[in-house]
């Protein structure tokens, strides 16, 4: 055997384990306080009015200024986190209360954009957002809880990560015959291989 070859490999039974493991993943979704849309992933030419003034992204839950020279849109989070410190519109810098219905033809504007997904590259509607995220940015946990709580965004990623290197995962020595986690495997320089 050369040197840099070792004899450690899986038992077949442990690949077979491990596409079991695979086949019942349960996804979770992302933790995110709030969804975020590029105004460039647009497939249009985007009207700059749908762009929260505080983030730069397209709005999300809008929420509008209720003075008329303004009527400017924000993001329901943006807004929130932004009247923690001010009392006043961060365009117009007038007392800000904001107006929770937003103008149906405003809104049915809105949901008309359609959006390429920068995960996925998928095209959904503006209304379809948020259904979209919760598909779109699915995690999955090693489910051999491995050191550092790993999280990956696809069921192959973690195929390639339990068969390659998780650290939890048993090998099987061809020698003696022994199993040692990937983590232990100093430890079997014992063996005769």
């Amino acid at each position: 055997m050369k040197p840099d070859e070792t004899p450690m490999s899986f038992k077949p039974s442990k690949k077979q384990e491990i596409n079991q493991i695979i086949a019942n993943l349960k996804p979770s979704i992302k933790e995110s306080q709030k969804i975020t849309i590029a105004p460039e992933t647009c497939k249009v030419e985007f009207n700059e009015y749908f762009k929260c003034l505080i983030c730069l992204q397209v709005v999300q839950d809008p929420q509008q200024c209720s003075q008329d020279r303004c009527d400017s849109l924000f993001c329901g989070v943006c807004i929130t986190l932004w009247l923690k410190d001010h009392t006043d519109c961060p365009n117009c810098h007038d007392k800000f209360s904001p107006t929770k219905l937003i103008n149906r033809f405003v809104m049915n504007s809105l949901n008309a954009y359609e959006f390429e997904c920068e995960t996925c590259s998928q095209s959904y509607l503006y209304e379809k957002a948020r259904e979209h995220n919760k598909k779109c940015n699915l995690e999955y946990t090693c489910p051999l809880n491995c050191p550092g709580n790993l999280k990956f965004s696809s069921k192959d990623k973690i195929k390639n990560h339990l068969t390659n290197t998780c650290g939890v995962v048993n090998l099987w020595c061809s020698v003696c015959k022994n199993e040692e986690s990937r983590m232990n495997l100093k430890s079997h320089d014992w063996c005769p291989m």
